[in-house]
């Protein structure tokens, strides 16, 4: 059977990696993304891996009828462009458990809200978002706190190991229509996503700057018209104010900035400013927006 991966990104570079050590990929499709830095360098991971294992490695954006027809199954991971006309052997791999999260960053809004439980899901295209026949899926129990990163991580993996279950049914493959009726959405998420709202509960703005760090944008605020990026942080108990100002520093904690929320209080434990360096607070006077 030739079997093919068009992956993108840290997903679609972990996916490569896990399926490439039980089952023998006839080629990859892939691009380098606009976000992916010397730091992430998720595609030229890929692209060494490929070399390394001499798998054939065709770079494109568009995935072409001929590209598509070279493989029995293809597997696409992390894709971020539409796909004309998808042929018989195209297997999406989105990260939820649909018809729940159908669009765009579901597993960042899915650790945004806090969710006990997600997972991965293999679908045919279909021309509704994310709406076509599932063909597997695969969940999981996850506990805070936790980054994007470690969740994105196990996806992949479970991902992975999903494909290979297909690859190793096919072309027998069982196709369950979605419930509609059930179905929900996750919109599309810019770096204007990123800006911490500091009238929040201090664990769910915790919860949102794991949710939103590598390979994302990272949490955002401003401190005396220097934006800072937040990267690390931990909700602590709560101080009963007689006026509540949320975003005012209340102490610093070993130089750490303890930040009054909506309900309780955060503590900063790792910040950068825009240009990288660390960020340390100046005095208790100081309020962060």
């Amino acid at each position: 059977m030739r079997l093919g991966v068009a992956g993108v990104g840290l997903k679609g570079r972990v996916f490569l990696e896990r399926l490439v050590e039980t089952a023998r990929i006839a080629g990859v499709v892939s691009y380098r993304q606009d976000d992916d830095d010397a730091a992430a360098g998720d595609f030229a991971r890929i692209r060494d891996l490929c070399a390394a294992r001499g798998i054939p490695l065709a770079v494109e954006h568009r995935l072409g009828r001929d590209t598509m027809a070279a493989f029995d199954l293809l597997f696409l991971v992390g894709w971020q462009y539409l796909v004309d006309a998808p042929a018989p052997s195209v297997i999406v791999i989105h990260d939820a458990l649909l018809p729940r999260y159908r669009g765009f960053a579901p597993t960042v809004t899915a650790l945004i809200k806090g969710e006990p439980r997600i997972g991965v899901s293999a679908l045919r295209p279909a021309a509704a978002v994310d709406a076509g026949p599932l063909l597997g899926q695969r969940g999981f129990e996850i506990s805070y706190p936790i980054t994007i990163a470690e969740a994105l991580h196990r996806q992949a993996r479970e991902a992975a190991d999903l494909a290979r279950e297909l690859a190793a049914a096919w072309p027998d493959l069982t196709e369950t229509p979605q419930d509609d009726a059930a179905a929900t959405y996750a919109i599309w998420r810019d770096r204007d996503d990123g800006w911490i709202d500091w009238h929040a509960h201090a664990a769910a703005i915790a919860r949102f700057v794991d949710a939103v760090g590598p390979p994302y944008h990272g949490a955002l605020t401003r401190y005396r018209d220097q934006e800072i990026i937040v990267h690390a942080a931990t909700p602590l108990p709560d101080l009963a104010f007689e006026l509540r100002q949320p975003g005012k520093i209340w102490r610093l904690d070993h130089g750490a900035a303890v930040v009054v929320c909506g309900t309780g209080l955060l503590r900063i434990d790792r910040a950068t400013t825009a240009d990288g360096s660390p960020f340390h607070p100046t005095g208790l006077r100081g309020r962060l927006t």
